[in-house]
């Protein structure tokens, strides 16, 4: 079973939202165990928020309440996430198994490096991006301060000039469309800098997968 959609974290702990906005949590899913007892449900992928709780208070009710259903195997997430993350990382976990004929330990494993290796990576970015708007910003500010307002953009309009003949160089634009687009290139990266410094103090990387019981194959 695959289940894409909300969640939630109540009283009872982990919960589906269904339609209507009824919810699935571990003691309904108990008790649809008991009532239909011969359901052969083996594996349970959760694409969906709190599936197993908070990014600070890990809670597996709702895996145990599929394990009641005869599920072996859960695979779900803590915290809120990111749809295009959750739907990469099932990609990637379904190419490996039907793809690749990974067992489900196997392509967990696999998936789990393929995250690792991307936050990684999307951290360098991130900095990278960082370093240089603050070094762009801290030039243009330096100038401003030691040679004047007119000086610095002089500076500006200079590296419009630099970028539009490297336009104009590389993908034969005539010169106004190659200066518009450098403009354009200039504004765009200012706007980058301003998204990045809003997002500074609360963008946070996701913590790395884990698996955190192995016995019995829940996922995390």
């Amino acid at each position: 079973m695959n289940f894409i959609g909300h969640g939630a974290y109540t009283s009872n702990g982990p919960a589906l939202i269904m339609r209507n906005y009824e919810v699935a949590n571990k003691y309904n899913l108990e008790e649809l165990a008991r009532s239909t007892p011969d359901r052969n449900l083996r594996f349970v992928y959760l694409s969906s928020c709190y599936s197993f709780g908070t990014e600070s208070t890990l809670d597996y009710r709702l895996a145990q309440g599929f394990n009641s259903l005869g599920a072996k195997v859960v695979i779900g997430y803590s915290g809120e996430q990111i749809i295009e993350v959750e739907r990469e990382l099932a990609n990637i976990f379904y190419n490996n198994v039907f793809n690749e004929f990974m067992s489900v330990e196997d392509s967990f494993t696999k998936t789990h490096y393929e995250f690792n290796r991307a936050t990684a990576l999307a951290a360098i970015i991130y900095m990278a991006l960082i370093c240089l708007n603050i070094i762009v910003l801290t030039e243009l500010l330096f100038t401003v301060a030691t040679q004047g307002l007119y000086v610095a953009a002089l500076g500006v309009y200079g590296w419009i000039q630099t970028a539009a003949e490297a336009l104009g160089s590389l993908c034969g634009f005539p010169t106004t469309l190659a200066f518009l687009a450098a403009i354009a290139i200039i504004i765009i990266l200012v706007c980058i800098l301003i998204i990045l410094i809003s997002l500074e103090l609360s963008l946070e990387f996701y913590m790395g997968m884990m698996d955190f019981d192995p016995n019995n194959k829940l996922y995390l």
